[in-house]
C-alpha cells in the first residue's frame, strides 16, 4: 500500500493519518496545527496469526493445554 500526501493541512485532530507499518508513505509539504500526531504507524494486522488456537485438546496436563502467548496477543489486539 502506498499513501501519498502532498500539501495537506491537519487542524484540530488527534491523528492525521493512521497506517499499517507495511505502508509506504510519501509525504511532502504537509502542515499540522493543534494535532496530537500527524502520522500513526500501527502494527500490521498480519503481525500474528489470528487463527492461532488458544485452547487445544491434546495429551497434556489433565487433557487440555492453554497457549498463554496466543491468549495474551488476542486480548491485547482487542484493545487496539
Amino acid at each position: 500500500m502506498t499513501i501519498k500526501l502532498k500539501n495537506n493541512t491537519f487542524v484540530n485532530c488527534g491523528t492525521g493519518v493512521s497506517a499499517p507499518e507495511s505502508a509506504d508513505i510519501e509525504a511532502e509539504g504537509n502542515k499540522a496545527f493543534n494535532t496530537h500526531k500527524m502520522f500513526d504507524i500501527r502494527k500490521d494486522e498480519k503481525s500474528f496469526n489470528k487463527d492461532e488456537d488458544v485452547f487445544k485438546l491434546s495429551p497434556e496436563f489433565y487433557g487440555m493445554g492453554v497457549n498463554l502467548k496466543s491468549m495474551w496477543k488476542k486480548i491485547k489486539s482487542s484493545f487496539n
